[in-house]
């Protein structure tokens, strides 16, 4: 192949000659497309991929953050209350937000009523008088529950002691196996739960 306009050989690929600079009827370079097209479509997996990622850690961090403990400062408190059993007077000021009132108690804005003994947590209450839809449990077992269904969820765990009746209320009494604590729910008369104290101390 040579240059049209000077007659210097030329390579099949050149675009221009050498010599003389002239455009040549070379095949020009192939685009490639191909190449681009793949990358196109990896960086669309990619972000799509990022895109998921990072939802899914919004919605996790959510439901974290409703299991987590507190009181009548203006956080979730916990559903199940068995777990504040464990708690020193301070955690339970500083952590909760909870304020001691004169007869020493601990109560909330919910049905929840906390005592302190030693420094440490000694009685948790659930009362119908503060609130009775307002979804905690202790040990399963919520206001409102039925007292037939109450026992059949404590059995494996709770041994009953005593059962206690007046003209308008009627209690359980039982034993926690595992510590020897002492568990009281009172019933209405028609045996729907009004009120559940946890108490710990043998």
């Amino acid at each position: 192949m040579f240059c049209k306009n000077c007659g210097a050989p030329l390579d099949e690929k050149d675009s221009f000659c050498q010599k003389c600079g002239a455009k040549t009827d070379g095949a020009p370079k192939k685009k490639k497309t191909g190449a681009v097209k793949w990358i196109l479509i990896a960086a669309g997996i990619l972000l799509a991929v990022f895109a998921a990622a990072v939802l899914f850690m919004e919605e996790d961090a959510g439901s974290t953050s409703s299991s987590e403990p507190a009181g009548s400062a203006g956080k979730q408190a916990y559903t199940e209350l068995s777990g504040y059993a464990a708690l020193t007077e301070e955690e339970l000021l500083e952590e909760l937000g909870f304020e001691k009132t004169e007869s020493g108690c601990y109560p909330n804005d919910d049905n929840i009523n906390f005592m302190c003994n030693w420094g440490k947590v000694y009685l948790i209450r659930l009362d119908t008088a503060h609130d009775e839809d307002s979804g905690y449990s202790l040990f399963g077992i919520r206001l409102g529950d039925d007292a037939e269904d109450a026992r059949d969820i404590l059995s494996s765990d709770f041994e009953l002691t005593d059962t206690r009746q007046t003209d308008t209320e009627q209690s359980d009494v039982y034993v926690e196996n595992s510590t020897g604590y002492g568990l009281v729910i009172d019933y209405d008369a028609d045996f729907q739960i009004i009120r559940i104290s946890y108490v710990m101390e043998k």
